[in-house]
């Protein structure tokens, strides 16, 4: 009998903890969803600000870096007497030698040389022009 008894009382405890009412409802539980779900949206709120600072000023650098490039090609324009059409094809020269910049033809004779060697119709002006800029430095050979 003793087994039926125990058997009776867990059956009894099992139907009360499974009917708990709304008096005996926690409510600690019912304030942990709402603040995980604000904390998880402050973090990606934080996470959406930093991310677009961060690339707002990477963006922000490039175009100074570009800005500091067209300066410094004018720059070098001025100092040596540079026409608008000469700094054309300067540029010109430089995508096709798929350098980053115009800028580098101004500071290796070699690279004018080599596009003089690779590009016999433009020679006629590159090597008047490579011995105004770098001048015995200049060394380029035509080709008889």
């Amino acid at each position: 009998m003793s087994s039926s008894l125990s058997l009776q009382l867990a059956a009894a405890w099992f139907s009360a903890d499974q009917s708990i009412g709304p008096a005996e409802t926690p409510s600690a539980p019912s304030l942990l969803v709402p603040a995980l779900l604000l904390a998880g949206f402050m973090a990606a709120g934080i996470a959406a600000v930093w991310g677009g600072l961060y690339f707002a000023m990477r963006w922000r650098k490039g175009v100074a870096v570009a800005g500091e490039r067209r300066r410094l090609i004018d720059r070098l324009a001025a100092v040596h007497r540079l026409s608008a059409d000469d700094v054309r094809r300067l540029k010109s020269i430089a995508g096709g030698l798929s350098l980053p910049d115009a800028t580098m033809l101004l500071i290796d004779p070699r690279l004018l040389e080599a596009h003089a060697v690779r590009s016999p119709a433009m020679a006629d002006w590159i090597v008047p022009m490579g011995r105004r800029l770098f001048g015995p430095a200049f060394q380029h050979q035509p080709e008889a």
